[in-house]
């Protein structure tokens, strides 16, 4: 069994008082951005999480998180986004994050100036949701203002924008926005729009800048909505024995797995697996102190959105 890992360790920090946005935010080597180390094997090697597309060398932009009730995925969620947040400046990532039911997966994470919007607790409008509603409708426009401002500036992708913007050009802020769906088994029939939508974001957001994390216990049904633009996959211990095998392409998260949370597998596209134990964030408010303060771009579209969460 790996040790427990601490997410400060892994990332070289004391503890949270030093974290210097000033410093932590610096832009990083163009290879480097959105790589971000989300725990260790047993034989101590960092594994990293890389967001970027394979075109550059990364695993994204999109993928999976599975595992069973206790597994350690919502920590690994939370984990991840705050990783990202202390290692990136809000202009260059942000996070919208739905949770179908309860308020853990993203509570506390709000006050990140990374932050759209968080939404907890989703499921229990069915059977149908308004916030799911107004959440795709701000998506879609998410969609447009991008597809907009890329053509307006003369740019073909969000990668090329990007490259401008760190050469000194006079543009605002395009920042990577991971979207996180938590348990998008209980959700995707509360709102007739999400899953097309969805499926628009995995085909779209590779020129977007847009990336789509999906988290559930099982594999339900929605996996072959997306199946083949998910080219990473982070499997902890699951329900069965076709869950593992369905994400994995062999049972191991379900037969080779202890009982203790935060033990799972990586995946990218046919690559072998990579065991690992995900790392632990404890004192996350205090984390959350040293970067809520400053400040974070415009997010003119979300802020109707943001003010119709239940405010986790």
């Amino acid at each position: 069994m790996t040790e427990i890992v601490g997410l400060l360790d892994l990332l070289g920090l004391d503890d949270p008082e030093s974290i210097d946005p000033e410093v932590v935010w610096r832009p990083r080597r163009w290879p480097d951005r959105l790589r971000v180390p989300i725990g260790r094997t047993a034989y101590g090697a960092v594994v990293e999480l890389d967001l970027k597309e394979a075109a550059e060398g990364g695993m994204g932009p999109h993928g999976v998180i599975g595992g069973a009730s206790a597994s350690g995925k919502t920590e690994l969620i939370r984990t991840l986004l705050t990783t990202l947040a202390i290692t990136h400046a809000p202009a260059d990532v942000g996070f919208a994050g739905i949770e179908a039911r309860g308020g853990d997966t993203f509570h506390g994470l709000a006050r990140l100036p990374h932050a759209f919007v968080t939404m907890g607790d989703v499921a229990a409008e069915w059977p149908g949701s308004p916030r799911l509603d107004r959440f795709v409708t701000t998506l879609t426009a998410e969609i447009a203002r991008r597809q907009e401002l890329l053509r307006s500036e003369g740019h073909r992708s969000h990668t090329a924008y990007t490259k401008a913007v760190r050469a000194g050009a006079p543009l605002m802020p395009l920042p990577h926005l991971l979207i996180v769906i938590d348990e998008l088994s209980l959700i995707k029939d509360s709102s007739p729009g999400l899953v097309p939508l969805l499926r628009r974001v995995a085909r779209l957001g590779r020129a977007l800048g847009l990336h789509l994390l999906i988290a559930d216990q099982t594999v339900a049904d929605w996996i072959d909505d997306f199946d083949r633009h998910l080219s990473y996959r982070v499997v902890l211990r699951t329900f069965t024995q076709s869950d593992s095998t369905r994400l994995l392409g062999i049972p191991s998260a379900w037969n080779e797995l202890p009982r203790e949370p935060g033990n799972g597998f990586l995946k990218r596209d046919s690559d072998p697996v990579t065991r690992f134990r995900a790392a632990y964030l404890p004192l996350l408010d205090r984390v959350v102190d040293q970067l809520a303060g400053w400040p974070g771009v415009e997010k003119e579209l979300w802020e109707p959105l943001r003010d119709s969460t239940t405010g986790i």
